[in-house]
Formats: C-alpha cells, sequence, structure tokens
C-alpha cells in the first residue's frame, strides 16, 4: 500500500462546524435523553485517538412524543461531508435509555439493530470490565400482552471513560458546551468501532477506503 500523509490535528487550525477536518477518518453520534428533550453531538476521530465534536444541538421535543425521535434518526442518517473524504455517515451511533423514557429508547432500538441502547455502571460492578460490552441480560421492552421482549444493551464503564487519554479538540467555541455524557459515551461509540486497536495501517487502510478520489466499494467497518 502507498504511503499516505495524514495531516497532523492542529488545536489552532480551523475546523468549520459540520465539517470532518484532514486528520479525521470516521464520526460517531450519540443522543442523551432527558426529560423534555434530547442532546445530541457528532464527533469526528483520528489516529491518537484525537477527537474533535464537530456538531451538536438540542432537540426541543419530549421523548415521549415521536417528533423528537424523527429528528433522531435524520442526525443518524446526517453525512458529514470533508475534503479529503467521501460523505460519511456515523460509524457507531446510540442513544442512553434513562428512566420513564427507558420503554421509548428500547422500543426505537429494537426497530434499528444499529442503534446502541448504551447504559453506564460504576463502583464494584464495573471492576475489571471493558470500556464497552454487552449487558448479560439486556433491557426489557414491556409487550401488549403483558410480557417482555429482551432488548440488546451495552454497558460502558463510566469509570474508564473517567480516565480517557484521548486528545479532544474543539472546533466552534459553543461546541465546548457539550455534556460530559456526550463526550464519554461518544467515546464508547469510538471503542466499539474498535478504535483502540487500530494500527497505522489500519488507519491508511481506513483513509484509502474512504477516499473521495476513489470508487471502489466500501469495505467492512474495523470492528464491526
Amino acid at each position: 500500500m502507498p504511503k499516505m500523509n495524514i495531516p497532523l490535528p492542529s488545536p489552532t487550525y480551523p475546523i468549520p462546524r459540520g465539517v470532518i477536518p484532514p486528520w479525521a477518518g470516521f464520526v460517531t453520534a450519540f443522543v442523551d435523553l432527558l426529560a423534555d428533550r434530547f442532546e445530541w453531538s457528532a464527533t469526528a476521530w483520528g489516529p491518537g485517538p484525537t477527537s474533535v465534536v464537530i456538531d451538536h444541538g438540542t432537540i426541543w421535543a419530549p421523548p415521549n412524543v415521536n417528533d423528537g425521535w424523527r429528528d433522531v434518526r435524520k442526525i443518524f442518517a446526517a453525512e458529514w461531508p470533508s475534503a479529503h473524504l467521501r460523505p460519511q455517515i456515523a460509524v457507531k451511533y446510540g442513544i442512553a435509555p434513562v428512566g420513564h423514557n427507558t420503554q421509548r429508547a428500547y422500543s426505537f432500538s429494537i426497530n434499528d439493530p444499529s442503534v446502541l441502547c448504551i447504559k453506564g455502571v460504576s463502583g464494584q460492578i464495573a471492576h475489571d470490565t471493558p470500556l464497552i460490552h454487552p449487558s448479560a441480560l439486556g433491557g426489557k421492552l414491556k409487550t401488549d400482552a403483558g410480557g417482555f421482549t429482551r432488548v440488546p444493551l451495552w454497558s460502558v464503564n463510566t469509570r474508564l471513560v473517567n480516565q480517557i487519554s484521548v486528545r479532544t479538540l474543539v472546533c466552534e467555541a459553543d461546541l465546548a458546551k457539550t455534556s460530559y455524557a456526550l463526550v464519554g459515551y461518544n467515546y464508547a461509540m469510538a471503542g466499539h468501532y474498535g478504535i483502540e486497536s487500530m494500527s497505522d495501517a489500519d488507519w491508511h487502510a481506513l483513509f484509502a477506503r474512504e477516499s473521495n478520489q476513489t470508487t471502489q466499494s466500501k469495505a467492512p467497518p474495523h470492528n464491526a
């Protein structure tokens, strides 16, 4: 494979909002459910690992109505442009089912296997567990018949999230206000994709595969 020059990230390099910077190779997206709204962010990832929040926002609709969920689907289906890659859809995206919104989150995710339902774990239960791993029992989606259906659920070790060693940049001042949960869970999404085990060769292969200068078909993700 010919050697590729991947631009190094710079804190002073102007990163337009909504655009993948030249050193990044993929995007993750995460939506946090709150009582009266959805908070979301999209993060671009490059070697290091290094990340930058390229966009974020608020969906002003309570999670117990359908309107907000339609907007969530639009975020997960969004194509993020760049100067060096084909338009990129997030390789991993997830939601955090919380409290009385849990059932709506399970219902949303069970109809789309690509959506990762994430639950943070800490304390003794998180001891010696990886950053992100499948929950042994999963979630319980209630059925009309009074029973329940198991929903795939992923546990995130929040102790490890607290220790993340990712160089995080910001592209605009207001993007620095994104919540800790969004930053940490996007890191978990990148971890699920396999970022921690990606070698230089993996990064070069990804850049070559997704380059906007090639028409070759997409290969599977690094850690599908």
